[in-house]
């Protein structure tokens, strides 16, 4: 029996290079969160920066103000502390998007962040 494998993190063109996990963290659907954590859960790639600014899917996230999207990607260990090309966190955007509630929460997760980097070095 033959078995197919397919990659978590493939990139559709005709969806612009768009992952499964882009497509859920800009969903603003009723389950969309739980599905965020599954893909993640399943090998998706947290981190992963697109677009000719890198901008990561937490960036994104605070963006169109997907709180619980944010939540699931923290929660399943993207790094809140990766800049994008003109040098902004996805702190920095909430910031700008005057979002303060997700501005704290990234706040206190680039917090913890570094406190797990140092109590693993």
């Amino acid at each position: 029996q033959q078995q197919y494998r397919a990659d978590i993190n493939w990139r559709d063109p005709e969806q612009g290079g768009r992952t499964m996990l882009q497509e859920a963290v800009e969903d603003g659907g009723a389950h969309a969160s739980a599905y965020v954590s599954t893909l993640i859960m399943l090998g998706a790639d947290a981190n992963l920066t697109y677009g000719p600014h890198r901008e990561t899917l937490a960036h994104t996230a605070v963006r169109m103000g997907r709180a619980e999207n944010l939540t699931a990607l923290l929660d399943n260990g993207a790094d809140p502390t990766i800049k994008d090309t003109w040098g902004f966190m996805a702190e920095d955007v909430a910031e700008l998007c005057g979002r303060p509630g997700l501005r704290a929460q990234l706040r206190q997760a680039a917090i913890e962040w570094h406190r797990m980097r140092h109590a693993s070095a």
